[in-house]
């Protein structure tokens, strides 16, 4: 039957988390004459450099357990490679589960949207998964042989996944007070409604297009050829790779640029926040329009009306609009308006992608230690690893002897839980007076990983125009039959395998 990838519906990454891979051997000579003939047609000398360039990123290691290659930046990868990938291997599934993994169905239609069932999956192959995920407070349980079956290869098969911290995206970044009561009057969950939104598009998913139908992911789906291992099929010119030969660069290290004209950042997982290094230069003001005769009317409105307004553009547009006129350009510049702006585009605003979404802790723990850098000593939060070790020495373990008889008796189920400790908000960061906002949101925008988190927030904003059309019109095309029909030949999940938001 063969192996392969299937594809998240939010980011367009498979579970397994990406490339890993320039290209193939077999593939080397073909591509290197591809990328120079964009460069200059018929220069065998730029087909010799962008051959020796691809041919450096192969290694005799290719193929062992647990190999990365050493050009591969961080934050890239197959999630065999332990804290360097891009997926977690834990994905969120929807749909309707047997015994066997698979929705029952009747004359071709579906169960509808009413009683669907989520999962935390993982161990997945070709959008089949073999186990299930239980979490309960920090600890989490792997519960094998409970199949999930995704795969978009099945005639029929309504169920599908994402990964675990897309599926907190849709459910963070959509704004579901801004989406239109549903017109047939029915109250759905989010899991159902997004359910069938999936499953009543005019054109469905199958084999050949198992992503969102409907939503543009930049040409990402390139990369998937049975398995998505290779980058360079997601390149799009010679950009980079140009200006590095003609800065002198070759061999091995003109695979950066190479990666970039592959637009590799697309799999660089996106809860890497920048550091206050990244973030010295500043943010440069175009040059300002000849003084008008008269200041424009937004000058003269008060900040609580102008603020909503200005937080809500783009960095670029605001740069621009600070270039119309001498008025504009000494209310946007000046610093502490400007910061002000600044840190509401960060909590409420365009740039609110950047920070971490709610229920995902590891990214919300990420967030906090690199953001409380931003701030001066003086009034810098500890790091959580800090405290955590201050508290260990504080509190030594006693050990009981008395326990060490009676506990071994007891049943696990019966030991107390492990307490998780408390994550600081990441407002007040923001907000401090003494926060470079300005700097920051520079230092993000040089990130990979963070212009790819903007994307990501990009394609969840279009769900969400997909999403008010269902809300306003309904279904496209009517698949479905009342899922009451079939709860009893459902499996009957723990409850810790939903996800936390979903409990």
């Amino acid at each position: 039957m063969g192996s392969w990838d299937e594809l998240c519906l939010v980011c367009g990454v498979c579970p397994g988390g990406g490339p890993y891979s320039l290209l193939t051997r077999y593939q080397l000579e073909d591509k290197a004459r591809e990328i120079a003939s964009e460069l200059e047609e018929g220069n065998e000398e730029l087909v010799a450099i962008v051959r020796d360039a691809l041919a450096a990123s192969f290694s005799d290691e290719e193929g062992t357990l647990g190999f990365r290659y050493d050009w591969l930046p961080e934050g890239m990868g197959s999630v065999s490679v332990e804290d360097h990938h891009y997926a977690t291997g834990t994905c969120i599934a929807v749909g309707y589960f047997t015994d066997i993994g698979l929705a029952p169905f009747h004359d071709s239609k579906l169960p509808d949207g009413c009683n669907v069932q989520i999962r935390q999956v993982t161990q997945d192959s070709g959008g089949s998964f073999g186990a299930l995920v239980c979490t309960q407070g920090p600890r989490t349980e792997t519960l094998d042989f409970w199949p999930t079956d995704c795969s978009t290869t099945e005639d029929i098969n309504c169920n599908f996944a994402v990964h675990d911290r897309c599926y907190y995206y849709l459910k963070n970044w959509i704004n579901h007070a801004g989406l239109p009561s549903p017109n047939n009057g029915r109250s759905l969950s989010f899991a159902g409604e997004l359910y069938e939104l999936l499953n009543s598009r005019t054109n469905p998913r199958d084999s050949d297009h198992s992503l969102f139908p409907g939503v543009d992911y930049a040409g990402i789906e390139a990369s998937l050829d049975q398995w998505q291992s290779f980058f360079t099929p997601c390149r799009k010119g010679v950009k980079y790779i140009r200006r590095a030969i003609q800065e002198g660069i070759r061999g091995k290290d003109l695979i950066p640029a190479i990666l970039r004209d592959c637009r590799a950042w697309m799999f660089m997982r996106p809860d890497i926040w920048p550091s206050p290094s990244l973030g010295d230069v500043g943010l440069t003001f175009s040059p300002v329009s000849p003084p008008s005769a008269q200041a424009p009317t937004i000058c003269n409105l008060p900040n609580e009306i102008i603020l909503p307004i200005l937080h809500d553009l783009p960095i670029v547009d605001l740069l621009s609009l600070s270039a119309a006129c001498r008025s504009l350009h000494q209310l946007i510049t000046d610093p502490p308006f400007l910061n002000r702006i600044l840190q509401e585009a960060l909590l409420q605003g365009s740039c609110r992608y950047i920070l971490p979404v709610h229920g995902l802790r590891e990214e919300e723990k990420c967030a906090f230690e690199a953001i409380r850098l931003w701030l001066p000593e003086s009034v810098r939060p500890p790091s959580l690893v800090d405290n955590q070790e201050s508290e260990d020495e504080e509190n030594p373990e006693m050990e009981d002897e008395a326990a060490e008889t009676e506990g071994q008796e007891a049943e696990e189920e019966d030991e107390p839980a492990e307490v998780e400790r408390t994550i600081p908000p990441i407002k007040p960061l923001i907000l401090d007076p003494q926060f470079p906002a300005l700097a920051f949101i520079r230092a993000c925008q040089e990130s990979d990983s963070m212009r790819n988190r903007q994307r990501l927030y990009g394609l969840v904003k279009q769900i969400e125009e997909e999403w008010k059309s269902y809300r306003l019109n309904g279904w496209k095309v009517d698949r479905f039959f009342p899922s009451e029909e079939i709860l009893d030949k459902l499996h009957k999940d723990p409850k810790e395998c939903r996800p936390l938001c979903e409990r």
